[in-house]
């Protein structure tokens, strides 16, 4: 997969969808940072994760 990005707002909620094989999985597992390297690498990019307090800590 190329080029993939999501930007959300605060309150914001985004849904992946799309047919077997689209790559859903591949993009929510890149974006935790657990791809497989090999087969799969993380050429660049970043992903911040920010809660407020009435969620709770990021375990």
């Amino acid at each position: 997969m190329d080029d993939v990005s999501f930007k959300l707002r605060k309150g914001e909620t985004v849904g992946i969808v799309g047919e077997s094989g689209s790559g859903k999985s591949v993009s929510s597992i890149s974006i935790m940072r657990l791809i497989q390297n090999p087969p799969g690498r993380i050429e660049g990019g970043e992903a911040i994760f920010s809660l407020s307090p009435e969620f709770g800590p990021v375990a």
